[in-house]
């Protein structure tokens, strides 16, 4: 992994990714920062990361082993990732995902505002009726 990494390469690193859920918790969207990308906690484990691609696994599948400095192994994963076809987030936990994703940007009223517009797409006649309410103004 790059030293000097930017929070939109942040993005695009399964080790960055890996490194900031471990250290932090589930990632959001500050969790891609600049700063964050920078982190000194941040930089020291993702360097310690290896990502290996195993063609045996399905595409929505992951594993994942971690190697303590003392040599024990633990291991976990998933056959289908959260949120995929086979393991599809509710409408609640969309919802709370669409929230977290633009609560920097728009107010928790254009947030609802928009989410029950989306909620009645197909009454919609014209796609255009929806656009004002995703603007960041909302």
């Amino acid at each position: 992994t790059a030293t000097r990494m930017s929070g939109g390469c942040g993005r695009l690193s399964a080790q960055h990714a890996a490194a900031v859920t471990l250290l932090f918790g589930e990632p959001g969207l500050p969790a891609f920062s600049d700063a964050r990308v920078q982190d000194p906690k941040v930089r020291a484990l993702r360097r310690k990361i290896v990502v290996r691609a195993d063609p045996a696994l399905d595409v929505e599948a992951a594993r994942v082993t971690l190697r303590t400095v003392d040599g024990r192994e633990h291991a976990t994963g998933v056959d289908h990732a959260r949120g995929g076809l086979e393991r599809p987030l509710t409408d609640m936990e969309l919802e709370r995902k669409f929230e977290r994703l633009v609560s920097s940007q728009m107010s928790h009223h254009a947030q609802r505002a928009l989410v029950d517009r989306i909620w009645t797409l197909e009454h919609v006649v014209n796609v255009a009726e929806i656009l004002p309410l995703a603007s960041p103004g909302g």
